[in-house]
């Protein structure tokens, strides 16, 4: 990505996968296990772990849409390319769903860069001496939000409550 934040026509359209959108959940799943074994004693690594999730949490429903990313840590405005293609029998059902896959784009796009200050630091700060017990228990509650939806819009696809085209 040459160390641009990537836009909407960097996302491809490719083949729709459940199977390879419940991988990336699996992980999501496995970083936030993480994130919470680590959020009392590594405060940095946990909230590295929650970022993660929130991030593989957007990639699963990334490729649960048929959409091809780009190799980046920011890609929550190709979220815009799932909520736009949701569909299903229960219009509040849809419109929850569109507003909450809009969101872990957003929050993918929040925790990006302090994923890497949570990892390398900042202003010449170490990870441990920046980031806190409080920012490791709120960056976890994003984690499990983004899992939440992802898995949420991955059983609405599997049951055929939802569609995305």
């Amino acid at each position: 990505m040459s160390g641009r934040k990537p836009e909407l026509k960097d996302f491809r359209k490719v083949s729709q996968s459940i199977e390879r959108a419940a991988e990336w959940l699996q992980d999501a799943e496995r970083h936030l296990e993480l994130a919470r074994r680590e959020e009392r004693d590594d405060h940095a690594e946990s909230v590295a772990h929650s970022s993660k999730a929130v991030e593989f949490s957007a990639k699963s429903l990334l490729v649960l849409a048929g959409w091809e990313f780009p190799r980046s840590h920011e890609i929550g405005i190709g979220l815009e390319r799932v909520w736009q293609s949701l569909s299903g029998t229960d219009a509040d059902v849809v419109s929850k769903g569109k507003r909450h896959i809009a969101r872990v784009g957003w929050l993918s796009d929040v925790v990006a860069p302090l994923q890497s200050i949570s990892e390398y630091g900042f202003a010449g700060k170490s990870p441990t001496r920046l980031v806190n017990e409080g920012d490791a228990i709120t960056f976890r509650s994003y984690g499990a939000e983004a899992v939440g939806i992802a898995q949420s819009a991955l059983n609405g696809v599997k049951d055929g409550s939802l569609k995305l085209s």
